[in-house]
This record gives structure tokens, sequence and C-alpha cells, in this order.
């Protein structure tokens, strides 16, 4: 009977989440940019890295590297 209350809790638990993780958003699901138009996430970074290289802005090293440094592991940009 106990790990029939089990389940159910983590069952009941597992729905909260999800409700509470959805509600929560996603910050990249715009793009964002601050005051001088600068990227603040990662959907923003990525296009502005992109645009750079087609433009030859940049070299594709370069616009790699911006990417890793502020989306990878544990770049600048998470949770901004």
């Amino acid at each position: 009977m106990k790990t029939t209350y089990k389940i159910l809790f983590l069952i009941i638990a597992m729905i909260g989440m999800f409700f509470i993780g959805k509600s929560l958003g996603d910050p990249n699901r715009k793009m964002t940019f601050g005051p001088q138009g600068d990227p603040k996430n990662c959907r923003a970074i990525i296009y502005k890295n992109y645009e750079g290289y087609v433009m030859e802005q940049y070299k594709a090293e370069e616009a790699l590297s911006s990417i890793y440094r502020n989306c990878g592991d544990n770049g600048y940009s998470w949770g901004r």
C-alpha cells in the first residue's frame, strides 16, 4: 500500500513540476537585446554571430568561439 502512495505522489509531483516549468517559460524563446543592441540571450548571440559571419565581419572560428563562450556549458548568457 505504501508503494502505491509513493508512486502516486511521484506522478503528481512530476505533473506539478511540468506545469511550473511551463509557466516559467524559455528565456531563449525570442531574441533579446540590451539598450545598445547587444545580444542578451543565446538565441540573439547565435543570430548575431551568424549574421556577422555571413557579412564577413567575423571568421568562422571567431563566431564559434563567441557562441561557445556565451552559450556553452557554463556560458555567460545562461540565466540572463
